[in-house]
């Protein structure tokens, strides 16, 4: 028999798939992304991937000017998609195009105070980039870095689907998060009766997602509620979340103060990203990737100063400077750290 708070939760599920605000189907070319994401590059057919976004006129444009963007660099201007993909790289390529797909296919989001859909979808990409990097395999995971990133980009869908749906109940949960120093989920929960991984859960399910992507997402914000087969998937997607809502880049209405030492990794994990020095120097590595590469890619200018203190402190470790990597050589803990983040970046 379902409790009351099922209840509630299947009735804004009811209600959000019978409402005449649809989301779209996940259409072919779609879906033939996410199986690429899955496989290895080099396993990627570069000419499908190249007649694939020379069928859509907004991707094709958007590749075009990412490849000439000053990140990439280039003295001759790039005018075809197979310049752009071999001058960006496959793998780039990839991940470049499943955030512009997905950000043109879904819904607009709507005017919400605090933030905007460019907020959002920077704060998307963030997040997916994050998780790509965290899935590099001398990190010791089993997930693979496009499932990764899938989950990092599809992580914050439900946030889009309450703002749609309910708007004016959405805003409230944003700023009782923000008067009662709440996470959104607790907002969420306190007016919705659910949260948006939920939400966002169901609407994968029904796109026919893989079972471990949904549950990255569903569960992402308590990991070790999901099954164990899905447990590290779901944590490294919140460690991306952290790292996401902390380096000041995009805005997705959660403004709650996020402590690294409070995640399923720092916690229970048995990985280098459990070791707090190892923790801190690879989460302002990613900041500065971040940092570099989202103005070519999102078109979002970064901040000025980038709120990445709040949870990574700045100053010099306890007895001493902080270990430069400007050294490649030599053995020992730290030449192996920088080598290990030269082959995640590189």
């Amino acid at each position: 028999m379902k409790n009351s708070t099922d209840s509630v939760t299947d009735g804004i599920v009811i209600e959000i798939l019978d409402s005449p605000i649809s989301l779209p189907a996940l259409p072919g070319a779609g879906t033939r992304l996410l199986e690429m994401a899955r496989l290895a590059v080099e396993d990627v057919d570069v000419g499908e991937i190249s007649r694939l976004i020379e069928a859509d006129p907004g991707l094709y444009v958007r590749v075009l000017q990412l490849a000439n963007s000053s990140y990439y660099g280039t003295i001759n201007k790039i005018a075809t998609v197979r310049q752009a993909i071999m001058h960006i790289g496959l793998e780039e390529t990839l991940y470049s195009v499943q955030w512009l797909f997905y950000q043109n296919m879904l819904p607009r989001f709507p005017a919400v105070e605090g933030f905007s859909g460019k907020d959002y979808w920077t704060h998307a990409w963030s997040c997916a980039v994050a998780n790509k990097l965290l899935g590099h395999p001398d990190l010791q995971v089993n997930s693979l870095p496009g499932e990764l990133y899938l989950a990092g980009l599809f992580h914050g869908i439900g946030k889009l689907i309450l703002a749609l749906h309910r708007p004016d109940d959405f805003q409230q949960c944003i700023r009782n998060s923000r008067e009662f120093s709440q996470t959104l989920a607790e907002s969420e929960e306190d007016i919705f009766g659910t949260t948006d991984t939920f939400i966002a859960s169901q609407v994968m399910r029904l796109w026919d997602l893989p079972a471990h992507l949904c549950a990255a997402v569903e569960f992402y914000r308590s990991p070790e509620s999901a099954d164990v087969q899905y447990q590290e998937i779901a944590a490294l997607t919140q460690f991306a979340y952290y790292i996401a809502n902390t380096s000041g880049l995009g805005n997705n209405g959660d403004e709650f103060c996020y402590d690294f030492n409070d995640t399923f990794i720092a916690k229970n994990w048995d990985s280098p990203l459990a070791e707090e020095k190892t923790r801190k120097i690879i989460v302002r590595r990613i900041y500065s990737t971040l940092h570099k590469k989202m103005t070519s890619v999102t078109g979002a200018e970064p901040p000025e100063k980038p709120e990445q203190a709040r949870s990574v402190p700045q100053k010099p470790p306890k007895g001493g400077v902080e270990p430069s990597f400007s050294n490649t050589g030599g053995d020992g803990f730290w030449a192996w750290l920088h080598s290990l983040w030269r082959k995640i970046l590189y």
